[in-house]
């Protein structure tokens, strides 16, 4: 867990210069707000689109997905 942020920092670095597309539950460690945080070091415009189902590799029916995508303007 402590190492995570830092992973995910490895990740989006590494594809930088593309479109990032995240499907992540809300109850996730790091939280929504951390890895959007991150997310918006990377891309120019971040959107967060939080999805009335339930996660699907959660076991857990009160965690729910949450796609967030990144991009460059145009």
């Amino acid at each position: 867990k402590a190492q995570i942020l830092t992973e995910f920092e490895k990740l989006l670095s590494q594809h930088q210069n593309a479109t990032i597309a995240i499907s992540y539950r809300d109850d996730g460690i790091p939280s929504i707000t951390e890895l959007t945080k991150l997310l918006k070091m990377y891309k120019s415009v971040v959107k967060v689109s939080h999805l009335p189902i339930n996660y699907v590799l959660s076991r857990s029916s009160s965690s729910h997905e949450t796609l967030l995508v990144g991009r460059d303007r145009a």
